[in-house]
C-alpha cells in the first residue's frame, strides 16, 4: 500500500467495483475524480465555458468559495453560448457541493483559495469562449 498526493493523481472509478489511480486526467467512460488547488482565477478557466457530453459533474468544495455559473437549457450542438442565454448561479462554500447535469455550458469562477473535488465521466467536453 502506497499514499498518493491528492493533487498530484487522478482516481479512476472502473466497472466491476475497481478504482484505480493514474496520472491520465481522464479515461472515456469511466467516472474520474479529481482534486484542485484553486490559487488564482485563472485557475479555473473564466474566460471559458466548460461543457460534459458523456455525463454529470459533481462539484465539492472542501475550502474556499467558488461560484458555479451554468446555462440554463441543455446543449443543443452550438459551439457558443449567446451573451443573453438565462444562466444560474450558486455560490459553493466549505463543504458544499453541486451536480452540473450533461450537457449544460457552465464555469467555475474563483471567490477566494478554494480545494475542490470534481467527479466527472471521461470522454467528449467542449470548451467555448465566454462572450
Amino acid at each position: 500500500m502506497q499514499t498518493q498526493k491528492m493533487h498530484q493523481t487522478f482516481i479512476h472509478i472502473l466497472e466491476k467495483n475497481a478504482i484505480t489511480q493514474s496520472t491520465d486526467r481522464s479515461v472515456p467512460g469511466i467516472c474520474s475524480l479529481f482534486f484542485f488547488s484553486l490559487q488564482k482565477a485563472a485557475d479555473t478557466h473564466p474566460d471559458c465555458w466548460e461543457l460534459h457530453t458523456d455525463g454529470d459533474e459533481l462539484l465539492m468544495v472542501t475550502k474556499g468559495e467558488v461560484l458555479i455559473e451554468m446555462v440554463s437549457a441543455p446543449y443543443t450542438g452550438e459551439d457558443i453560448v449567446p451573451a443573453d442565454a438565462k444562466k444560474e448561479q450558486v455560490l459553493l462554500e466549505d463543504g458544499e457541493l453541486v451536480i452540473v447535469p450533461k450537457g449544460h455550458w457552465h464555469r467555475i469562477l474563483l471567490k477566494r483559495k478554494t480545494e475542490l473535488i470534481v467527479a466527472t465521466f471521461g470522454g467528449d467536453s467542449k470548451m467555448a469562449t465566454v462572450n
